[in-house]
């Protein structure tokens, strides 16, 4: 009997080398699987929950780039198009967007990103009225921050001027962001509306409104200065009022679709609520979320124009 156990211990102890000395059989197969395994862990697209998050997040992240590009391109449109017109107009026409942006940009992007933020909050906590809320904040601050936007765009050859840029682009300038003043609060409401959506993962129509408000303006731009068929022609005023209204009429078209047509406002907007007027929403909106924004966005922004003009 005890012979026969050593000869069975013996069987077990070969075995066990023969598998740790990787030769054939299930030791073997076990040695080789390993590498393979390590390989997909440091391949993340073979993850069905990482190819699933990616694809989420690039269908929310590609309309908000579609729309800063967009933003951007009718900025560099009018600037073409301006710059066929005359030197000076090139140049008075850089430095009002230099001046606007400077004296706008910060508080749009503040107030979209505060909205952004705490729509979606509230939007993942099942709080569909506070979505709601959070909008009418929004655009009731973007509304009176407007008026002080406003007198920055309407004085610029005064701003201009006290730094030391010549008077007669300075009255140049000065005359785009006046003209751009028409499409200032639909610009406004817009970047509400669309942070609104955006926070609900309803991205599609600002994607498509932007694209077509790019073409727009092109055509309008084009038209309102050299004029077509007797149509426009109105030179350097052109520019800027063409912009304004490709503005108004892009905002006008996205809430005629999103809260005439598809009714996507339905499910979190109930009307207007007095909440909205509170000091506890306005402070946790203004104070809390929005003015650290606009204070990062401020100093980034500044910087930049500040380098700007010290090279130039």
């Amino acid at each position: 009997m005890s012979g026969g156990g050593d000869e069975a211990l013996l069987d077990v102890a070969s075995a066990g080398r023969g598998s740790d000395g990787g030769g054939g059989g299930r030791g073997g197969v076990d040695v080789d699987v390993e590498p393979v395994g390590a390989v997909a862990r440091w391949w993340p697209w073979k993850d069905p929950v990482t190819r699933a998050e990616t694809k989420e997040w690039l269908a929310l992240s590609w309309p908000t780039t579609m729309m800063l590009f967009c933003r951007m391109g009718m900025a560099l449109t009018d600037l073409a198009l301006l710059g066929h017109l005359s030197t000076q107009a090139l140049a008075a026409a850089s430095l009002a967007n230099v001046w606007m942006v400077v004296s706008s940009q910060w508080i749009f992007d503040s107030i979209a990103g505060a909205l952004n933020t705490l729509c979606s909050q509230a939007h993942g906590a099942d709080k569909p009225r506070l979505v709601a809320v959070w909008l009418q904040c929004a655009l009731i601050s973007m509304t009176a921050l407007c008026l002080p936007v406003a007198a920055a765009w309407w004085f610029a050859d005064n701003v201009l001027v006290a730094v030391g840029f010549e008077p007669a682009t300075c009255a140049l300038a000065a005359k785009f962001s006046r003209w751009s003043l028409v499409g200032l609060l639909p610009q406004a409401w817009y970047l509400c509306l669309s942070a609104y959506f955006r926070a609900q993962g309803i991205v599609k129509p600002m994607l498509v409104v932007n694209s077509v408000m790019l073409v727009v303006n092109f055509g309008l731009g084009y038209t309102a200065i050299w004029g077509i068929g007797g149509v426009g022609g109105w030179g350097f005023v052109g520019s800027p009022l063409a912009t304004a209204t490709t503005r108004t009429v892009g905002a006008l078209a996205f809430w005629a679709y999103t809260f005439g047509y598809r009714r996507l406002h339905r499910p979190t907007w109930a009307g207007w609520d007095p909440e909205c007027l509170s000091g506890h929403r306005l402070t946790e909106f203004l104070l809390r979320q929005a003015a650290p924004l606009a204070i990062s966005r401020a100093l980034e922004e500044w910087q930049l124009q500040l380098g700007s003009y010290l090279a130039a």
